[in-house]
């Protein structure tokens, strides 16, 4: 018989095709860059991995993930932290089919501060850019549209980081008695979802005036049923629990919402401050 291969990392012999001592997988770590990004894509969208397991979950049973990571079964599933950050980069590498039209940066944000101007100074000065913009009815919706595409291309990450952040604190009052773990890993499922269901949005076109509301309805009732099922309220009287489960979740998402909403002016303004880099074309 031929003596076992021992462990690249603790050296003990190996006798699967993981460490039975550290947990390292058996394999050679050194490969072609094109073997190992084959190898990922296999073992993420496989016929047999563990990614459309996760959607179709994701889509269609809201706050199961979460559950049952949180229940300790957490080979069914993507990590909580890889599928965001898959469905982050799904998000800003869909396609639009609708070819919907460029952003057109109005002239008037080409001019630069005053000589020796301050930085409080230039966003108060993007700060009215972005409002006299806002408030102006001759700009067609569309553009609005195309203004909140560029917007997200260039700070989506950022707004979802903190909008994530600032949610889990929101979430850890509402529940005080839920380690902060919990909120964490509930708040990754919703964001994936939130990416998810943005990006087949704007995929398909929708992302009209009147959608946008339903994506705004669709998202708020996801959260409140994935809340109801993560967090459920323990009480006597089912029907009561229920209502305020459903409520709760609601009251998250319109937090959720509106930080959201803060965090995107903000960028908004700073892209429209004087002297300020602009996103990338």
């Amino acid at each position: 018989m031929a003596e076992a291969v021992a462990c690249q990392n603790c050296g003990a012999a190996l006798q699967g095709a993981y460490c039975h001592e550290c947990g390292q997988a058996a394999h050679e770590t050194r490969t072609p860059i094109w073997t190992a990004v084959a190898i990922f894509v296999q073992q993420t969208f496989g016929a047999d991995g563990r990614f459309w397991i996760t959607l179709r979950k994701l889509l269609f049973a809201p706050g199961a993930l979460t559950a049952e990571f949180l229940e300790g079964k957490q080979r069914r599933s993507l990590h909580p932290l890889r599928l965001f950050l898959i469905c982050g980069v799904l998000a800003l590498l869909t396609p639009d089919l609708r070819d919907a039209p460029r952003f057109e940066w109005p002239q008037a944000w080409e001019e630069p501060a005053a000589e020796g101007a301050s930085f409080l100074d230039r966003f108060k000065l993007g700060e009215a850019r972005l409002r006299s913009w806002v408030e102006d009815e001759r700009v067609p919706f569309e553009q609005r549209i195309a203004f909140g595409a560029e917007l997200n291309t260039s700070y989506l990450v950022y707004i979802l980081v903190a909008t994530v952040g600032l949610t889990v604190i929101v979430a850890k009052l509402m529940r005080p008695r839920r380690l902060l773990y919990d909120h964490i890993i509930f708040l990754l499922h919703l964001a994936s979802f939130y990416y998810l269901s943005d990006a087949l949005f704007r995929t398909l076109g929708w992302r009209t005036q009147s959608s946008t509301t339903v994506l705004d309805a669709v998202q708020a009732v996801y959260t409140a049923l994935a809340f109801r099922r993560v967090y459920p309220w323990r009480t006597s009287q089912p029907a009561a629990g229920f209502v305020v489960d459903l409520a709760c979740g609601a009251a998250l998402f319109y937090v959720l919402n509106i930080i959201s909403q803060v965090l995107q002016q903000i960028a908004a303004v700073y892209m429209m401050m004087p002297d300020a880099a602009k996103p990338a074309a």
